[in-house]
């Protein structure tokens, strides 16, 4: 499973991702953190969207807690760190290899 973040559409951020790169199995569940900067001089307000690939087999793959379901609002300078937490669902078919999550960052000041 691997993680990674998108800010085009909301330049004033830097976002990273740790770990870029989870292994699990079915019923296994793991953590990200999402750390995300303004590196702007202005306040941002963002929503942030969760894109999964494969999007057929999104369903095997559970958001159990993200804070980032709500917008966040970031002043001038000011940093967030942001732990969100997934479980492989029990009936996963093997044919299913690997995910990928991107972390979609938009809005503007």
């Amino acid at each position: 499973m691997r993680f990674s973040a998108s800010s085009a559409k909301t330049p004033a951020l830097a976002v990273t991702t740790t770990p870029a790169e989870v292994r699990a199995k079915p019923g296994d569940s793991f953590r990200v953190t999402v750390r995300a900067k303004n590196v702007s001089g202005h306040e941002v307000t963002t929503r942030v969207g969760h894109r999964i690939a494969p999007e057929a087999d999104a369903r095997f793959l559970a958001l159990l807690q993200c804070p980032l379901v709500l917008p966040a609002r970031f002043k001038p300078s000011e940093a967030w760190e942001f732990t969100s937490e997934y479980l492989f669902l029990q009936d996963m078919p093997e044919r299913i290899r690997d995910f990928a999550v991107t972390y979609t960052f938009e809005g503007g000041p």
